[in-house]
């Protein structure tokens, strides 16, 4: 044990990355299991920029107002509206892993009920807090902004 720790300091970052990429096999392509978890890191990566991209683009046309008071309103709502798709997009995460068991013992059946009611606690989930955010946006927007942002709540408040 003592040895392989030795070997990890030895070696640098770089060569640990690439040590770690997939390689190709006798024939030339990488070998199905590098496939498949090559395969879902488009997807992954998408999910995990949607946040990044949504909040760059409303933070640039707001910015375009040049009132800075409209762009602290948007980075409010924004935060409030991202609190409760997260709420929600959760439970994809638990549910991959009890999906991955199910799909490796081959019960096909038991891993199709636990996506949809992942997918049905999602939709209701998501239902649930857009209704609190259309039905009470002040009282959701108090919880982000100062009791002193009263100017603020005016131009989140749509």
């Amino acid at each position: 044990n003592q040895s392989i720790q030795e070997d990890d300091a030895s070696i640098s970052s770089w060569n640990r990355l690439v040590s770690s990429l997939p390689r190709l096999s006798r024939n030339g392509t990488p070998d199905e299991l590098d496939m498949k978890i090559l395969s879902t890191c488009i997807p992954t990566m998408l999910n995990l920029m949607v946040v990044p991209i949504v909040n760059a683009v409303d933070t640039f046309y707001v910015g375009r107002l040049r009132d800075p008071l409209a762009l602290a309103a948007q980075s409010a709502a924004n935060q409030c509206f991202f609190t409760v798709y997260f709420l929600a997009a959760f439970l994809p995460t638990i549910t991959a892993p009890v999906v991955a068991r199910a799909i490796g013992e081959k019960k096909w059946d038991e891993a199709r009920d636990r996506v949809c009611e992942s997918m049905f606690l999602c939709n209701v989930l998501g239902g649930i807090g857009s209704l609190i955010l259309i039905a009470f946006p002040e009282q959701v927007l108090r919880l982000v902004l100062p009791k002193s942002g009263t100017t603020v709540m005016a131009y989140a408040v749509p």
